[in-house]
């Protein structure tokens, strides 16, 4: 290693591009990078992996995602939520063509990963909780209503922001949606500790890749929703990590740079729900959210 630059974007240099996992100086930069370098799917909470045997896809798709064509099913997913033991969080990924569709289902893709960065090209994702007690089949309990669409917001935020932005809305820059749904969380997040049946946060990480000559850059979202009654609803849209590889200098010497941050639930509350922090791992960042009743959604 060449040098190291103390910010918050720490830089480091490495001789080569075998040597840049290893400069990552957090597991979760390391596990990003893994993500990045190949397929999804190798983790039991990743979008795709084997159904549980008392679910299956076309009843999946017309629970979560009702009325919308069968020859769009790219993938689906279900998951044991660790918080609630008796009950299961869903999803269907859509694709914008059949053919897409058809290519996820062929090769048994994972993940919810759009064509490209087109708008045009972008998969939907629904979600769904289902309760399911020993003996009897699934029930659905709450669920998106619609494909999730919420915008994150790149405000107030440490982490570099990709060229993708989209700074006309209401001048703040957001990503309009990101290129890849990738996984549940399953983080404990009580957002409303009152609430043991409704309180908790269903958690979706998602994320970002950008290419450019010499290296190249991902970015993961963390995207939180609350049951509301029968809906599943998003009260949390907020980047959470980077990390960035270049080529620097003339031969093959790489620049490696991350930034990780983590949520914490705070025993402090707003009309019901509580206070949530973002902090910078190995950093000194940090950033209060606080519930908002006019929005419905931290700010």
């Amino acid at each position: 290693m060449l040098s190291i630059h103390a910010s918050t974007q720490a830089q480091i240099r490495v001789p080569t591009q075998d040597h840049v996992r290893a400069a990552f100086r957090t597991e979760e930069a390391r596990i990003m990078y893994d993500r990045a370098a190949m397929a999804p799917g190798a983790e039991p909470q990743d979008f795709g992996t084997p159904l549980p045997v008392t679910y299956d896809r076309d009843s999946l798709l017309q629970q979560l995602a009702s009325g919308q064509p069968t020859e769009l099913l790219a993938t689906a997913g279900v998951l044991r939520w660790s918080q609630r033991p008796d009950m299961y969080l869903a999803m269907v990924c859509l694709a914008p063509r059949a053919e897409t569709a058809e290519r996820y289902r062929m090769f048994v893709m994972h993940g919810c990963d759009a064509d490209s960065q087109e708008v045009q090209d972008k998969m939907s994702l629904w979600l769904g909780v289902f309760s399911k007690r020993p003996g009897a089949s699934p029930v659905l309990v709450a669920r998106s209503h619609e494909a999730v669409s919420v915008p994150v917001s790149w405000a107030n935020s440490n982490i570099p922001q990709p060229r993708a932005l989209d700074r006309s809305a209401a001048h703040k820059p957001v990503l309009r949606w990101p290129d890849s749904w990738r996984r549940f969380d399953l983080q404990p997040y009580l957002l409303r500790p009152g609430d043991t049946e409704q309180g908790w946060a269903v958690a979706v990480r998602a994320s970002w890749d950008e290419e450019y000559k010499g290296g190249g850059a991902n970015f993961e979202m963390l995207y939180l929703f609350m049951m509301d009654g029968a809906r599943l609803r998003p009260v949390f849209a907020r980047p959470m990590a980077f990390i960035k590889t270049e080529s620097v200098g003339a031969g093959s010497e790489r620049a490696v740079s991350e930034t990780v941050n983590m949520l914490t639930v705070l025993p402090e509350m707003r009309d019901g729900y509580a206070d949530i922090e973002l902090r910078e791992r190995n950093g000194t960042w940090k950033r209060v959210f606080k519930w908002s009743s006019v929005t419905g959604m931290y700010e």
